[in-house]
């Protein structure tokens, strides 16, 4: 039994833990310029024609590949759909990360680009619609609109009610999800990017970092 507990410290004390049940790790980058003394951040629009989240805007990023770090997928993705090479991407550190509803662990990079990578990009068409820079002050100056959505419970028809103190009167606690919305220029920013975009702004407020 005592190696049971010695083996099992050895495993656990060295793992990389990450959120339970998460099928899908992911990472994005978010790409930061510094255009005529203006930090822009640049987003990309999905191509319009795409089976999921057509038209959405978004950062650079996907799933991970070949048990790549988490850096490295941000990186490769971002060269994938937009052309930026490596060499032209300094990452400055990780956002909070994010559990997505559908069962991905998403996390962001902060990076600064070189200038230019701007004439060099190559846009992925079956990927990127558009690319469009908007400056930081922008999302720091005009708070997001924020919608509260209340998530409702569905319960298969096999459901073992009887297994649950209470039953089908258990009293399931109420949850809800925040859906922020930025616009600049007509285009639209929400979901899970608007929630990175808000977290960035957030860590720049709270540590009075100057963008100037």
């Amino acid at each position: 039994m005592s190696d049971f507990f010695s083996n099992t410290s050895g495993v656990l004390s060295n793992r990389t833990f990450h959120p339970e049940g998460i099928r899908f790790p992911a990472s994005v980058l978010v790409p930061m310029f510094n255009i005529n003394g203006s930090i822009n951040i640049m987003l990309t629009q999905r191509a319009l024609n795409l089976d999921r989240q057509p038209g959405d805007f978004c950062f650079p990023g996907g799933m991970a590949e070949n048990n790549e770090t988490p850096e490295q997928t941000a990186i490769r993705e971002t060269f994938e759909e937009t052309g930026i090479n490596k060499k032209d991407i300094k990452i400055l550190g990780h956002l909070d990360y994010i559990v997505s509803s559908f069962g991905a662990y998403i996390t962001p990079f902060a990076a600064k680009i070189d200038n230019s990578a701007i004439n060099k990009m190559s846009i992925s068409k079956s990927e990127v619609e558009k690319v469009i820079f908007v400056p930081l002050i922008h999302f720091i100056s005009v708070p997001p609109q924020l919608y509260r959505i209340e998530m409702k419970h569905s319960f298969p028809k096999d459901f073992p009610f009887d297994k649950i103190y209470g039953g089908k009167n258990y009293q399931w606690r109420k949850s809800y999800m925040d859906e922020y919305f930025y616009e600049y220029n007509g285009d639209v920013i929400w979901g899970i990017t608007a929630r990175i975009v808000k977290n960035l702004c957030d860590i720049i407020k709270e540590n009075n970092i100057s963008i100037s």
